[in-house]
């Protein structure tokens, strides 16, 4: 069956992908986020595109060694992919964390060097 006929919830899966490109969105995350009725999650990867990324993760993971897969019960897999999409919550927290300590950086911001010039007339 060629992509472009696919029909997931009465979606044209290829009218999805043209319609997010023209917005420059995720089409994988619309598609991910119907599958899930979840409109959340289409509009959490709509930018960062992380729903092709995954995609493309899985495909060179197939190419690589795509039958390992087959070797690992239901409960083993459930675990490894709770605990990969995990660590996106870790990363994406260390990352606000990163972003706040650098957005209150006073050094950054001038103050700190510029505090002897405001006792000048």
């Amino acid at each position: 069956m060629d992509a472009q006929s696919v029909t997931q919830k009465g979606l044209e899966i290829e009218t999805v992908r043209r319609f997010a490109d023209v917005l420059g969105v995720d089409g994988w995350a619309i598609v991910f986020g119907v599958e899930m009725n979840s409109v959340d999650f289409a509009l959490a990867c709509a930018e960062n595109k992380a729903s092709s990324i995954l995609l493309i993760a899985l495909r060179r993971f197939n190419r690589k060694s795509g039958k390992d897969i087959a070797r690992l019960d239901q409960r083993s897999l459930l675990l490894l992919f709770t605990r990969m999409l995990g660590e996106i919550s870790v990363k994406a927290r260390e990352y606000d964390a990163d972003l706040e300590d650098w957005m209150f950086d006073e050094t950054l911001n001038g103050d700190a060097d510029d505090s002897d010039d405001d006792d000048q007339p």
